[in-house]
């Protein structure tokens, strides 16, 4: 089951090409912002046998840093563009001169969109350029100038203590007519059919969201989205919601229905593990949290346990005359 509630007729945002021999050398530069400040070695821990940054204020990464959660976030983006259809965004996006990636992760996005030839290699495109710094507290790398025609967000439900600052700020930070776009999942998975209420998927589920909320990260948070847009001055608010499978893919499942399954089950097995301080900021007893992990990957890997979960895409302008 995959259903996108919104048809997309603009097709994929235009790539920006290399930079041009003219005045202005800003031309089709992506830049990318990595707000998880991942290089603060006194606060790296273990947790679990897998490297995390710690709890300490100056932190904000909440999630594990080590090349198991790198494979994941690459395989995330192979699920990413199955449910975008290949599409790397959905925003009438012409042209853009400079585009901002925030949270860019492992920075595949980025070197996709950057990337006007596939014979390039990712880590010498002349247009693309990394920058790490907190997208919430500090300066963005832009000027009254070279302003951005695109920002773009994508898997940061558990990154900010406030996403609206986030917004607010790549108002700030847009030219007129800009945009702005954010795909991120909720994390809430409903059944299908006669399934039984009460599964170790919505379990696992319902706990975990429990968890992030007592970190001020709710990972139900993208419902807000597209009001949090509206009040930060944004207009032409569009909304896509998609609902993809959470299990397992049938016998009887198409190819591309199998593929998509497939990929669901291999990111949703290692969110799991990636998730696994949310759950235990609920539950205590570390055999206990096992065994509700484990239930619920069962349950993932069962194709008769047929359960959806919601993904959103919306992206907004910023007026012209602002």
């Amino acid at each position: 089951m995959l259903d996108g509630s919104r048809s997309d007729k603009n097709g994929p945002p235009s790539r920006p090409g290399p930079e041009s021999d003219g005045e202005d050398n800003n031309d089709g530069q992506v830049q990318t912002r990595n707000t998880e400040r991942k290089t603060l070695p006194r606060n790296e821990n273990r947790r679990r046998g897998r490297k995390t940054m710690g709890a300490a204020a100056d932190t904000g990464y909440l999630l594990p840093i080590d090349s198991k959660e790198q494979d994941r976030l690459d395989a995330q983006h192979e699920l990413f563009l199955a449910v975008m259809e290949g599409k790397l965004g959905l925003a009438p996006v012409i042209e853009p001169r400079r585009t901002l990636d925030v949270a860019t992760g492992t920075g595949i996005w980025a070197k996709q969109y950057a990337t006007s030839s596939d014979i390039q290699r990712p880590y010498s495109l002349p247009n693309l350029i990394f920058h790490k710094a907190d997208a919430e507290t500090e300066a963005w790398p832009c000027d009254t100038h070279h302003k951005y025609d695109y920002v773009y967000l994508r898997y940061v439900i558990s990154c900010f203590d406030s996403t609206q600052t986030v917004f607010r700020r790549a108002f700030e930070n847009l030219a007129p007519g800009g945009w702005i776009e954010i795909f991120d999942p909720c994390h809430v998975v409903m059944p299908v059919g006669r399934l039984r209420t009460g599964t170790a998927l919505g379990k696992w589920t319902s706990l975990t969201n429990e968890g992030s909320c007592r970190v001020s990260r709710d990972l139900k948070r993208f419902r807000c989205y597209a009001g949090w847009l509206r009040d930060a001055g944004f207009v032409n608010v569009t909304e896509t919601k998609f609902a993809i499978p959470c299990h397992a893919p049938a016998l009887t499942a198409d190819e591309r229905m199998r593929g998509l399954c497939e990929k669901v089950v291999r990111n949703e097995l290692s969110l799991i593990d990636s998730l696994s301080k949310f759950l235990r900021n609920v539950v205590a007893d570390e055999e206990e949290a096992r065994a509700i992990e484990e239930a619920a990957k069962t349950d993932i890997q069962n194709p008769d346990t047929i359960m959806v979960k919601e993904m959103y895409n919306v992206y907004a302008q910023k007026p012209e005359d602002a």
